[in-house]
């Protein structure tokens, strides 16, 4: 960061969730200062999806504010700038380089930026009749594969991918924002990642907003992996129409314990937790929420590991005196 007279000049060099955190707290400083900003890109290290759509929300925001002008500085030669004007980046940040956001098809090993519209995805339900729940599906799906690096329907797609359909949903029906944004990514070591992201109210606003009590904006991440804990928690079976469980984030967070990692950043907290059981925990700058999953390795059939996360997972949600059964997690098990 270097500060000259009336423009503060920052190059980005690490894309750390703490370095980035850091990021948006320089630009609120700039705006509050009403400096200009020069953002310098051309250093920019090798991106994953968690960090490539942090980065767009800080980015996203601070334009939405900002009242002198500002400069982003690229390198057009570089890998990491193909790749990310390739999926859509810049095109998220209003910058007029590379794709647009959905012009990229993706693959196995990766799935761009996508855009997910909640009235598109409901006027595509009306046009075509499938439900909106299984067009989330669809794209859970897509995200599954890339994380899996397989689309066989086993016991670990399924819940997986019913359990990234939660996050999503969550987004699309609670945040109070009709867009959230997807991303991932499979490389050649077999490490694979996913995130997504929305704009919207973030995990304590909701629920407070559903009556959930005994929750506040330090313990609200913690309470939203615990099995059974949901928003939904006070709405009987006719009225939760999407088949909420309320394990979808449990599911992810136990997952990730044995295989990877799960950063979840919400209501201005973070919370992570990875394989050697480290759990890290701060704040953050987002007001809504971002999920993001990693795998370092995954087997080809954790069904035992997964059907030993429901059942103590409703265990401890008996106990707690929440939901009674994660029924839906169950039966895609069985399936």
């Amino acid at each position: 960061i270097k500060y000259r007279g009336y423009m503060t000049e920052i190059a980005i060099t690490n894309l750390s969730f703490f370095n980035l955190t850091l990021l948006g707290k320089t630009l609120d400083s700039a705006l509050l200062q009403e400096k200009e900003i020069s953002l310098d890109l051309r250093k920019l290290p090798f991106c994953k999806p968690e960090q490539i759509l942090h980065l767009a929300l800080i980015l996203k925001d601070f334009k939405r504010r900002k009242k002198l002008p500002g400069t982003i500085i690229i390198d057009n030669t570089s890998n990491i700038t193909s790749y990310l004007s390739h999926i859509g980046f810049f095109d998220l940040i209003d910058l007029p380089y590379g794709k647009n956001i959905g012009a990229a098809t993706g693959s196995n090993t990766y799935v761009p930026i996508k855009e997910l519209n909640k009235r598109s995805l409901l006027n595509t339900s009306f046009e075509t009749g499938a439900s909106l729940q299984k067009l989330i599906q669809f794209e859970a799906e897509g995200l599954t594969r890339v994380l899996l690096g397989s689309s066989t329907r086993t016991a670990n797609f399924l819940i997986i991918s019913y359990s990234i359909r939660e996050a999503i949903r969550n987004a699309l029906e609670h945040s109070e924002q009709d867009i959230c944004y997807i991303c991932g990514q499979k490389w050649g070591n077999g490490q694979s990642q996913i995130t997504v992201v929305d704009e919207g109210i973030g995990i304590y606003e909701s629920f407070r907003r559903a009556s959930i009590d005994n929750v506040s904006v330090d313990d609200c991440l913690e309470n939203s992996i615990k099995p059974g804990f949901s928003r939904t928690a006070n709405l009987s079976v006719e009225q939760n129409v999407h088949d909420n469980s309320g394990y979808g984030l449990y599911v992810l967070y136990e997952i990730a314990k044995n295989y990877g990692q799960l950063t979840l950043s919400s209501s201005n907290k973070f919370l992570s937790i990875n394989r050697d059981k480290i759990q890290q925990k701060g704040d953050s700058l987002h007001p809504g929420t971002l999920l993001s999953l990693t795998f370092n390795a995954y087997p080809g059939d954790a069904s035992d590991l997964l059907d030993m996360i429901i059942e103590s997972g409703e265990e401890e949600a008996l106990l707690a005196g929440r939901k009674k059964s994660s029924r839906r997690s169950k039966s895609l098990i069985s399936d």
